[in-house]
């Protein structure tokens, strides 16, 4: 089973705020991610380096590495040369794990940012942050933690980032998507170019970019606000957000994205922002079907951050790739290393589950693989995940069909065509369905699946194959 295509609007799915603090780097460690590659050494920790096949597998499409849902992942612009172990530091490398939602990391280091500097400006933002990753899992705690910055902090520029913070947060978990724009546009207008102002300048483009689908609101704001500053860390946020714009908008631009992702990691005067621009660079490579590059890209951020937080996500787009290259081994790993991270995103998780399905399935281990299936069904119930609905049926079909139940077999190939989002994949699904039939000896259901066929899909080669009744084995399309 070749893998299917995933709407791209997914990736996290708890709403998390990314506080990016601009860290010096010298000035001679800003190369392409060509020469960066070229650089990067040829076994170390995850990475190991092979040569690609000969004839490497058939491009297909994959989940995206974008947000889902009500994600929001925004920059704090603090100073821009923060000292080794301030609270300013330390909430630079929370936001980093909160941009692909280490919760537990974030937290800690959100709290080491609390009890750094007490009673600072600092402090008190770490503590609203902190506060916020609580609104969704556990309101209580947050609002607990609201309380704190409110009794505590009497700063006027800690006040409002709060009192904004918590009124959006708290408009976003209830959908009301108009409030939280007007409180984002309002704050942004009433305390323009101050911290507060930019936070919620960025929140805005993430609002529209995660919440209502508003692309172009949201590259048009982040086009601003990067010629606005043109340099610094307000304008290197905004390019990465407009570079993640022009990747995981379906706009047909990711050449356009690739371009903005190497200038990204040419200048980024953060560590953070330069794991961030290559992992989207390999994310794109993958998705226009340059599987060599992407290897090489997300293999440098593995041998160079093993411990990262981008380290599941990374290592499960490079398992695609593995896949795709006929590394059968290192996509297996790498679904296995993805499952047992932190990392709870819908489609990628149901990716992962359906590798260990299809392993176990080419091991003849057909109970197993069955029961992976399923557990990849489950998944996509949820919305993020829906394309694999289809798939999943389509897997328990063959495992059933392998275990003599072909009736059982029958039915599944059938929801699975039901269910499939992809007219390709229905059509594969049909013909399967009636091979089945066609074995059981039931020519009523061959013949009502023909007309199916017939009258979706008339004319394609599967139809005509079984409307003469050549019903052969399913052809690899």
């Amino acid at each position: 089973m070749a893998v299917a295509g995933v709407a791209r609007r997914v990736l996290f799915f708890a709403v998390v705020l990314v506080v990016v603090v601009a860290l010096p780097i010298p000035a001679d460690t800003s190369p392409s991610v060509k020469q960066e590659i070229a650089k990067a050494p040829t076994e170390s920790g995850l990475v190991e380096q092979k040569a690609a096949p000969a004839q490497p597998a058939p491009k297909a499409d994959k989940p995206s590495i974008k947000p889902a849902g009500k994600t929001i992942e925004i920059a704090q612009f603090l100073d821009p040369t923060p000292a080794a172990g301030s609270a300013a530091e330390l909430i630079l490398q929370a936001q980093h794990a909160a941009f692909y939602v280490d919760r537990a990391r974030q937290r800690t280091l959100l709290e080491a940012a609390v009890a750094a500097e007490p009673g600072s400006v600092d402090a008190g933002r770490a503590l609203t942050l902190l506060a916020a990753t609580y609104t969704k899992d556990d309101p209580n705690r947050a609002d607990e933690l609201f309380a704190q910055v409110e009794a505590q902090y009497t700063q006027p520029e800690v006040r409002s980032f709060a009192g904004l913070l918590r009124s959006a947060k708290g408009a976003e978990q209830a959908g009301d998507w108009d409030t939280v724009e007007t409180l984002l546009s309002d704050a942004a207008e009433k305390w323009q170019g101050t911290y507060t102002g930019i936070y919620a300048r960025l929140y805005l483009g993430n609002h529209y970019r995660f919440n209502v689908d508003n692309w172009d609101a949201a590259m048009a704001l982040y086009s601003a606000l990067r010629d606005e500053y043109q340099t610094g860390p307000v304008a290197e946020e905004a390019a990465a957000s407009l570079a993640e714009c022009l990747d995981w908008a379906n706009t047909g631009r990711r050449g356009e994205a690739v371009q903005a992702y190497e200038e990204m990691l040419a200048t980024a005067q953060t560590e953070y922002l330069r794991v961030r621009a290559l992992v989207g660079l390999g994310d794109c490579y993958a998705t226009m079907g340059d599987w060599t590059s992407a290897w090489d890209t997300l293999s440098l951020v593995l041998s160079t951050h093993p411990d990262d937080s981008a380290a599941p996500l990374a290592t499960i787009i490079r398992g695609l790739t593995a896949e795709h290259l006929g590394y059968w081994e290192d996509a297996v790993e790498a679904a296995r290393f993805y499952l047992a991270s932190f990392a709870k995103q819908p489609a990628w998780r149901a990716y992962a589950t359906e590798i260990l399905a299809k392993d176990a399935f080419r091991a003849g281990r057909f109970e197993e693989a069955e029961q992976q299936f399923a557990a990849v069904a489950a998944i996509a119930e949820n919305r993020h995940a829906a394309d694999y609905a289809g798939r999943a049926r389509a897997g328990i079909a063959a495992c059933m069909k392998e275990r003599g139940d072909l009736r059982g077999a029958l039915a599944k190939y059938m929801e699975a065509a039901e269910l499939s989002t992809d007219v390709t994949e229905k059509a594969l699904y049909l013909y399967d369905a009636a091979m089945v039939a066609q074995a059981s000896g039931d020519a009523g259901a061959v013949g009502q699946i023909a007309n199916q066929m017939a009258a979706e899909f008339p004319g394609s080669y599967l139809t005509t194959r079984l409307v003469g009744q050549e019903i052969l084995p399913t052809p690899e399309l």
